[in-house]
């Protein structure tokens, strides 16, 4: 029996390395270690690849990074595990032993990390009812032999609730099994989100869930409830608005717009949807957008502005534009540039320069951003950063011109010179910045992969 351990990460690097060095002496009786990073900005990658024998990155989400694990996976028994999991000795035996004369599944016991009285009857209750519904969550280290998890479909493409609808399907087939041991996992999301409302919570969405709500609103809504106590706790101020003080940024007159798409199902990155499917490219660009919020929001530059096309109400944009800080703006006008232009208009009447980017390309970091910013300080009045496609990534101004926005063929490979045309037309002085590349098509989003994190080597 060769297990394959397959960890989902996002932003772990506090974690990762206290898992997977626990996890060696398991590696070295032959069995596998995969660890799948959804976007991670903190490092992640860089403490796990010592110390696993596959180093992935996905789109992001548990479903969507588990699945890709177990795609790559060459063991017998697939075993999903947390990263701020803490397994027990032996494991591999334990698992062997409960699956001994099955070809089923199961999960751990689990026990929370803290100390407070109350975990101790959180964790007997959620040991007791996944024993009486067959029904596990993923925080008890699911395992499952390949053949059932291939035969039941695997992950579904969920936000949230992917470790309840794998149980469902999987019990169909064969009761979950449970080892003597116990598997340890961390008790932060009940600490920070307070215990009973954090009870109450999961089990409201789990009803939820039962009736039908769509998993994707009920992971927004767990999101911002989460994002709302843990805000709470660490003394943050949770009054509405953007709260951007002015005085704590380095560009403060500065705004940057993030250009973006509400994210619905067939309506955002269409190209790459022709080649991984319309559920794969709607969580790549929900990745590529929370990446690009986050970027944005923690270089602290200047105040951030979400333009969005389509719901500006929709739960996700809500959820980043909370946790950045940031006002959300419906875009108005009939095509992409005069979407741009209206914009750029509007910001520059309240400040003196503005930044509008995309979502599309995960190489644009703080640096690229404050050069941008710098050469609106000096005399330059626009900014563009060119893309390898022939378009661009990133458009700054000191003033808006609709002109420059006029009879452009977007999304071809003339846009950045019909754009550097009808600048020397306008004699606007501009500058460009270095070319990077976005993601657009298949190939786009393997190169991606292939930045962000290459297999290890033992």
């Amino acid at each position: 029996m060769k297990l394959s351990i397959v960890i989902p990460a996002v932003n772990e690097a506090g974690n990762i390395e206290t898992l997977l060095t626990s996890l060696q002496g398991l590696r070295r009786r032959g069995h596998e270690i995969i660890v799948v990073d959804g976007g991670s900005v903190d490092g992640t990658t860089v403490a796990a690849r010592p110390w696993c024998d596959q180093c992935l990155v996905s789109a992001r989400g548990r479903a969507v990074q588990m699945q890709a694990g177990a795609h790559a996976a060459r063991g017998d028994i697939l075993w999903f595990l947390h990263a701020d999991s803490s397994v027990p000795p032996r494991a591999d035996a334990l698992i062997a032993q409960a699956l001994a004369n099955t070809t089923g599944w199961g999960g751990f016991p689990v026990r929370l990390s803290g100390r407070q009285r109350l975990l101790r009857v959180v964790e007997r209750l959620m040991n007791v009812r996944s024993r009486l519904s067959g029904i596990l969550t993923g925080d008890q280290g699911i395992f499952v032999t390949r053949d059932l998890f291939e035969q039941v479909g695997g992950f579904r493409n969920l936000s949230l609730m992917e470790d309840i609808d794998l149980s469902t399907r999987l019990k169909k087939v064969a009761r979950p099994v449970f080892p003597v041991g116990v598997l340890g996992t961390s008790s932060r999301r009940w600490e920070s989100g307070g215990i009973v409302r954090t009870i109450v919570r999961m089990w409201l969405l789990r009803a939820a869930y039962y009736f039908g709500v769509p998993a994707h609103y009920l992971a927004a809504c767990y999101g911002m409830a989460m994002d709302s106590g843990m805000r709470r706790n660490d003394g943050v101020n949770n009054d509405e608005g953007n709260g951007d003080n002015s005085a704590d940024f380095r560009y403060p007159t500065a705004r940057i717009i993030v250009f973006a798409k509400a994210p619905e199902h067939g309506k955002v990155k269409t190209r790459l949807a022709a080649g991984i499917g319309a559920d794969a490219a709607l969580a790549v660009y929900r990745q590529l957008l929370e990446q690009t919020v986050t970027t944005v929001a923690a270089s602290r530059l200047a105040p951030v502005e979400l333009h969005i096309a389509g719901d500006p109400q929709h739960p996700f944009v809500q959820l980043l534009a909370r946790r950045a800080g940031a006002t959300v703006v419906a875009q108005r006008g009939n095509d992409l540039g005069e979407r741009m232009y209206y914009a750029l208009d509007t910001v520059l009447q309240q400040g003196e320069s503005a930044l509008l980017i995309g979502t599309d390309c995960p190489v644009m970091d703080e640096t690229y951003l404050e050069h941008a910013l710098q050469h609106l300080a000096g005399e330059t009045e626009m900014v563009i950063g060119p893309s390898e496609d022939g378009g661009y990534v990133l458009i700054g101004a000191t003033r808006a011109e609709a002109q420059i926005f006029d009879n452009i063929h977007w999304s071809s490979d003339r846009v950045m010179q019909q754009t550097r045309d009808a600048l020397h037309h306008t004699g606007i002085r501009y500058s460009e910045l270095e070319v990077l590349w976005d993601v657009d098509h298949p190939d786009d989003y393997r190169r991606w992969q292939q930045a962000s994190c290459t297999p290890a080597t033992p």
